[in-house]
């Protein structure tokens, strides 16, 4: 068994570095929101329920969440380009439905 739990630590740890590495590659992309990894403990349980005394069975990347905060506001010389201030999303309509 800590053999699979190091490699638990090694798979999450690769999730982790998956995440930075398009975080990096995207820095200067305009409207890209940076993403972050979270994870979890992963414990044993059996039929009888977790005993008090059970190792951890090792660590899993839970999700990878979006980060939505405010980046950096340019101004361009488009009068067609929009962007937000604050809070919020663009509600656009398609055939009536909201997108």
């Amino acid at each position: 068994m800590p053999f699979r739990i190091a490699i638990s630590g090694l798979q999450a740890a690769q999730t982790d570095l998956n995440v930075i590495g398009n975080n990096v590659a995207n820095v200067n992309t305009a409207g890209f929101k940076q993403s972050r990894a979270e994870f979890q403990s992963v414990y044993s349980v059996s039929n009888a329920g977790s005993g008090t005394d059970s190792p951890g069975r090792g660590v899993n990347a839970a999700r990878i969440a979006q980060q939505f905060t405010q980046g950096n506001i340019n101004f361009t010389n488009n009068g067609l380009d929009l962007a937000i201030s604050g809070q919020g999303f663009f509600i656009l309509e398609d055939g009536g439905s909201r997108v």
